[in-house]
Formats: C-alpha cells, structure tokens, sequence
C-alpha cells in the first residue's frame, strides 16, 4: 500500500480530478491566500522583499495552470507517460508549500504580534483544508502539501512559545494535521474504489452487450434458417405455373409432329411450323425468365444487408409482395395498396422487405387457422412531421389482449411447434428499432389488427 502511495502510477482519472479542481486551489493558495498575507505584513517587512514574495507566487500561480494543462492533454492519449507532468506538478506543489514556510518565518523572523502570527497560521491552515477536495484524489501531492505546511506550522508554534499557549496550539495543529490526513486518505480511497467499480460496471455492461449482440445474431440466424422451409415451399409454388407451361408447350409441340399436322417436305408447312416453333420457344424464354426471376428475389430475401441503401419506401413492399401475392391470390386473400408516399428513405432493403414478408406470412396463417372468410389485406404508406410510416392490417380478428403484449418476445408464439418458432416478430422488431433507428409497434382495430413500422425521416 505504501508502495502504490508514493509511486507515480495513479489512475489517469483520479490525475485528471486533482488536475480539474487544481485552478482553484492554485487560485486561492497563490493569489488570494498570498494577498492575505502579504497583506499582514505588508508596513512590517521591506517593500522589495514583498513584491519579490508576489512575482514568485503569481510566476508559481502560472506555471501550475499550465502544467495542469498540459497533464490533462497529455490524459487523452494512452501512449502519454503523464508520470512526467505529474513529478513537475508535485514539485510546485512543494514550491507553494515553501511559499508560506517563507512567509510565516519571515513574521517570526521580523518579530510580528501574536495575533499576526496566529493569523498567519490560520490562513495556512485553511488552505491545507481545502486541499482535500483539491490534491487528495492524488494522495502523494495531498500528503507533501499537508506535510511540509502543518510541521512548519507546528515548528514556528514551538518556537514562537513565549507563552505556554503556544505549545497548546502546536499540539491542536498536529491533531488536526493527523486528522487531516486521515480525510485525505479516506477520499483517496472513495475516489479510488468509485473508480474501480465504475470500471467494472462498464466492462460488465460491455460484456452483456456483446452477449445480446452475439445472442440477436444467433436468434436472428435461427430465424432465417426456420423461414427457409417456407420459402422453398414459396419458390415451388411459383414454379408450378410457369414449369407447367413449359411443360404443356413442349407437349403441343411434340404433339403437332407425332399427328402429322406439318408436312416438312412442303416448304410451307415447314415455313409455318418454324413460325409455330419460334413462338412456342419465345413462351418457354418468358416461361424460363420468370423461373430465373424467382430465384433471384428470393436469393436477395437471404443476402443480408452490408449498408444502407436510398431506395423508394414502397420499393421493400413490392419486393415482398412478388414473393407472395400469387398464392395469396390463389387463396382468395385480397391485397389493398394504399401508398400516399414514395420517398426515397436510407434503409436495410433487404431486412425490410424480409420484416413485411413476417407480418404478411403471419396474416396469411392466421387467415387459414381461423377459416377467415374474405380475408383481406391492407398496406399503407404515409408520413407525419417526424416518421415515415408502414401499415399493414388484416381483418383476421386482431390478437388476444392478454398476448399482444408479448408478441414480440423471442421463441413466442400461438401457432404449434411444427408451424412456430416464436422468432419471426422478434427479428422484426430487433431490424426496425435496433438496424434502421425505427419503432415497430401492434394494435387491435376492428375485427383485426395493424402492424405499425414508423421510420425516421
């Protein structure tokens, strides 16, 4: 302990407290408790020797502000070795201590009044109190300062004792100098702790950070692997038409050769077979682009965003919407667009359009679990003074009020395990509020319920 007290290696934060509360202490022990005792001797000792007590103190005054400067600089980088500005300050320190030594020996050495030198002592002895909430978070300059001025005290004290009562206040100075190091050192230590534990509160919170961090990360994985299975089922059904097209026009093809309806050794049945051919091929092109589109949207629904792109709000919306609208509309489900704005906004695409696909999706099952009849849809967008806002609603029946609270918690969920992971809401809520700084919120309306996606303008 003794070793740790009198090193230079202090906590950067207990140097930059002394360094912060040091301007007034500087300015109250070398200008103002300097004016005051030069003040008292001001007609009993020569004039130059005041005016050479002034220049050193206010020169004394400076030099510990800029060196105060100069370590709290030092403080904003790691490589600094601010021990360096720090053994500079505790010699001014011991400088300004020497200062009053002079000062109160000077008064003993002119033969001032008892009442001038108890004065004197007085001044000294409150400026080493202040010294608590000015030198103490650093104890070694607290305890040279405290030190070097209490034993002079004490000494002229002794010295001065032409009378007994002298000798009392000697002996009360000590007391209070023990006193004062005790305080001192109490402070230090409470500095000291509250720093400690302010550390490790922030390490711990950086490490349960970084635990929900890696936690989101894992939900938000599990998430994307529970909606594969949905999305392959989405990208058979897509292909169902388009390969049955495909398939029925090679049929009408080999159809047309195997009952003869071309003569190929007749130049014109040849000429409107390849003009037959040539159309049918240009069917199976579009047929095969659609296949080809599919895939690409659905790829894009995996790709996870890097950046942020400028993209129109409702772009997000048709995206999910190619992905599902045909077997939505297979299934009778009525899909109202109501779009009141298009700005272009700064937002994760991708992670959007896979929030709107969740809220559609769980509309859709809702429909089928319930045998909802004339299901319906409806997609709004709009804005007001502060967000842009999404609004997607259903008339499925809306959510139990004592669930909806809880519908975006992880891995909760009303549908059974084989259909519900509990995470999809969940993810949704983490990519609107913590990826794109919005606000993803659910209500009851009439006979249904409204996801409500608020983005900032």
């Amino acid at each position: 302990m003794i070793k740790e007290l009198f090193s230079l290696e202090y906590h950067p934060e207990l140097i930059r407290i002394m360094n912060q509360s040091s301007f007034l202490g500087a300015f109250a022990s070398n200008i103002l408790g300097m004016l005051f005792s030069l003040y008292i001797l001001y007609d009993k000792i020569p004039i130059d020797y005041i005016y050479n007590l002034i220049t050193f103190s206010i020169l004394l005054f400076f030099m510990r502000i800029f060196m105060n400067f100069k370590s709290l600089e030092c403080l904003r980088y790691v490589t600094c070795k601010n021990y360096k500005y720090l053994s500079v300050q505790l010699f001014l320190i011991i400088l300004n201590a020497i200062f009053y030594i002079i000062i109160l020996w000077t008064a003993l050495a002119y033969d001032i009044s008892d009442i001038d030198i108890l004065i004197l002592a007085l001044i000294i002895f409150a400026l080493v109190a202040g010294t608590i909430a000015t030198l103490s978070s650093v104890f070694i300059a607290f305890l040279l300062y405290v030190t070097i001025n209490f034993s002079s005290i004490i000494l002229a004290m002794i010295y001065h004792s032409q009378d007994r009562v002298f000798y009392i206040y000697a002996f009360t100075i000590f007391v209070f100098s023990v006193v004062f190091l005790k305080a001192g050192y109490r402070h230090f230590q409470t500095l000291k702790s509250s720093i400690e534990l302010k550390e490790e509160f922030e390490k711990k919170v950086k490490i349960e950070v970084e635990k929900n961090r890696t936690k989101d990360e894992h939900i938000l994985s599990q998430s994307r692997l529970a909606q594969m299975g949905e999305m392959i089922s989405m990208i058979a059904h897509q292909w169902r038409q388009p390969l049955t097209a495909i398939s029925s026009t090679i049929i009408n093809i080999d159809m047309k050769i195997d009952i003869g309806k071309f003569d190929f050794e007749n130049r014109k049945d040849r000429e409107l077979f390849l003009k037959f051919l040539y159309n049918k091929h240009g069917k199976i092109i579009t047929y095969v682009n659609s296949l080809s589109e599919t895939i690409d949207d659905f790829r894009t629904f995996f790709k996870p965003d890097k950046t942020k792109e400028l993209t129109s709000i409702i772009n997000p919306i048709q995206k999910a919407l190619s992905i599902v609208e045909i077997k939505m509309s297979l299934n009778k489900i009525n899909i109202i667009k109501e779009y009141q704005v298009s700005d272009n906004i700064e937002i994760y695409s991708n992670e959007m359009m896979q929030v709107i696909l969740n809220i559609l999706k769980n509309s859709e099952d809702n429909f089928e679990e319930r045998d909802i009849k004339n299901p319906r849809i409806m997609i709004t967008t709009k804005k007001d003074d502060s967000f842009y806002i999404i609004e997607i609603s259903d008339n499925g029946g809306g959510i139990s009020d004592n669930i909806i609270d809880n519908i975006f918690d992880p891995y909760f969920t009303t549908k059974d395990v084989k259909n519900g992971t509990g995470l999809g809401l969940y993810m949704s809520k983490t990519i609107i509020q913590e990826h794109n700084n919005g606000i993803l919120t659910a209500k009851n309306i009439d006979n249904g319920v409204v996801f409500i996606i608020k983005l900032p303008i």
